[in-house]
């Protein structure tokens, strides 16, 4: 088997798939906290 590291499209600069999915589950925590939130007052 092989991992996939870096995705090169033509339309598209080089990245690596790891970052990548590190930056989206970030983004989806933060997005998730937010909504959760009660509002105050």
């Amino acid at each position: 088997g092989s991992v996939t590291d870096f995705l090169a499209l033509h339309w598209w600069p080089t990245f690596n798939v790891a970052d990548s999915a590190i930056s989206v589950g970030v983004v989806a925590l933060a997005v998730g906290y937010l909504a959760r939130r009660k509002p105050e007052g």
